[in-house]
């Protein structure tokens, strides 16, 4: 039986090859257990029944379908929401999305004439949330949901979209890994959540794969469904020109003098060094990264984007100093450990932590200080820094000056970046 699964997910290599490089990110496996298929961001398990009553197109479909949930971060955000709703909603968001990619799938896979492919996982929970409100014996409503006739073959709930379960391993290289084989179902459905700290790294690994799925499609003069380049472009392109910001922010380096201590890579071989032109005014940059609990996903995402982009136009190596209402992590990056990812945070704002971590750590001064924060807090260290510093902020000045002493930044130049709050994320 999984054998058919393995040959659907090949298929798709020549016909969507997109769609095929994120199934491969997923364990495969059957179950007798099951009454729809189950996908949790690690493995996506198919009910024997499914499997003998849809054709290879509709595999295909679903396939699509369920690699779409994971890279779209639907198994990793459920929190208390009702796994049944919240599964409903990503059938008919990845349904909708899946079928105007050209795929096929079953007759029983749901369809709600309010859910479009511009509609969010939240949104499409809080219209089937509403309508089961308003229909508490669990009927129909007003009909909008198609497929949920009660079908045996899928029961018109598309399918289960769960947390990843803690522990076991992600796909082989074949992609069969982690998915287990035959009647696994019910074992798996026994074992423990995995903690929201293992599903928020696990949800950044998918934004990495479907990125780097579309640069790989893009260089094999492929092309991605214009929908998803909007989410990709949210995830890699910057609000600000990082060039011209930092040209005019920092001083100018002036490489003065050769050291072999950094040697001209593009003269040097493998029996002699040129030395390198260097000055020991190079800028040392530290990042420090709000991710307290009032930053949402798509601020947090805004951050990593203009960092990346800093990295890449801007060839320094940059401090990264993670932080809420304490340090949480520090990460030094260059341009060679692209992207650059996170997993920490979430509790409150305090400024003055960054800033203590900062003068207890660097032995030198840092050239300059970029703070990203929705700049909701009223905690700056007592005195000025001797230091430039930038804070650039997600939300307008004139909203957040209330929260700042005096109703002023104390120190440094504020910068704004907009975000785009419509989207899948």
């Amino acid at each position: 039986m999984k054998d058919e699964l393995s040959s659907a997910r090949a298929a798709m290599v020549f016909d969507a090859p997109w769609f095929a490089t994120l199934a491969l990110n997923l364990g495969l496996g059957t179950s007798d257990s099951l009454q729809i298929p189950r996908v949790d961001g690690k493995t996506f398990q198919f009910p024997k029944h499914v499997l003998e009553s849809c054709s290879k197109h509709e595999l295909k479909g679903m396939l699509a379908a369920g690699s779409l949930a994971c890279a779209l971060g639907h198994p990793f955000r459920i929190g208390a929401r009702d796994v049944d709703t919240w599964s409903m909603a990503s059938s008919c968001v990845t349904g909708r999305l899946a079928r105007e990619s050209g795929f096929s799938l079953p007759e029983w896979w749901p369809e709600h004439t309010d859910i479009t492919s511009n509609t969010s996982i939240e949104d499409a929970y809080t219209i089937l949330f509403q309508e089961q409100e308003q229909e508490p014996d669990g009927g129909d409503g007003d009909g909008n949901t198609d497929g949920s006739d009660g079908d045996s073959n899928g029961s018109g709930q598309g399918m289960t979209v769960a947390p990843p379960r803690s522990g076991g391993d992600d796909a082989d290289a074949d992609g069969d890994g982690g998915g287990g084989g035959e009647n696994e179902g019910e074992g798996e459905q026994q074992a423990p959540a995995a903690s929201r700290g293992e599903q928020r790294k696990l949800e950044q690994e998918w934004n990495v794969r479907m990125v780097q799925a579309a640069q790989a499609l893009k260089k094999s003069q492929g092309s991605v469904p214009g929908w998803m380049q909007g989410i990709i472009d949210e995830l890699t392109k910057p609000q600000l020109n990082w060039v011209e910001i930092l040209r005019e922010f920092l001083t100018v380096i002036n490489k003065d003098d050769f050291d072999l201590r950094h040697p001209d890579v593009r003269l040097s071989g493998e029996d002699f060094v040129f030395p390198g032109l260097w000055s020991e005014g190079a800028p040392r940059l530290v990042i420090g990264l709000d991710y307290s609990g009032s930053v949402s996903k798509p601020e947090r995402m805004q951050f990593l984007a203009e960092l990346n982009s800093m990295l890449t136009e801007y060839d320094v190596p940059i401090t990264v100093v993670f932080f809420d209402s304490i340090v949480q992590k520090v990460e030094e990056y260059t341009r060679e450990n692209l992207p650059v990812r996170d997993d920490c945070g979430y509790g409150g704002t305090r400024f003055t932590p960054l800033f203590d971590w900062i003068s207890e750590n660097c032995f030198e001064a840092p050239t300059a200080v970029i703070v990203c924060s929705d700049m909701e807090c009223g905690d700056f260290p007592r005195y000025a820094p001797d230091f430039p510093v930038l804070w650039v902020s997600t939300q307008p000045w004139k909203r957040v000056t209330q929260y700042f002493p005096g109703g002023k930044l104390p120190f440094g130049m504020p910068l704004e970046v907009k975000i785009n709050r419509q989207s899948y994320w």
